[in-house]
C-alpha cells in the first residue's frame, strides 16, 4: 500500500534539497512553539497529508524567508 505526503524543501546553495524537520530543540518560552530545522534526509521531515497543509504551515512559520517549495513524497509499506 502507497501513501502520497507533502514535505517541505529548499535548495542549498550547493544545489542540494533540504528537507524542513522538526527540531529537538526546546523553544524558550513557549512550549507549544515548533522549532524547525533543515536536514538532508528525507525521512526526517516532516509529512504533510495535503500541499495546502504544508502551504499554511510554511507561510505562518516563515516570516522573512520565500525560497521553499513543496515536494510530494510517496511511502510504501
Amino acid at each position: 500500500m502507497d501513501y502520497g505526503f507533502t514535505v517541505i524543501t529548499m535548495k542549498a546553495r550547493n544545489g542540494r534539497t533540504l528537507y524542513l524537520k522538526a527540531s529537538s530543540k526546546d523553544v524558550k518560552g513557549d512550549p507549544y512553539k515548533v522549532l524547525c530545522e533543515w536536514t538532508i534526509a528525507k525521512g526526517d521531515a516532516i509529512y504533510f497529508e495535503t500541499d495546502e497543509q504544508a502551504t499554511k504551515f510554511a507561510q505562518g512559520y516563515f516570516k522573512n524567508f520565500a525560497n521553499w517549495a513543496l515536494e510530494d513524497v510517496w511511502v510504501y509499506i
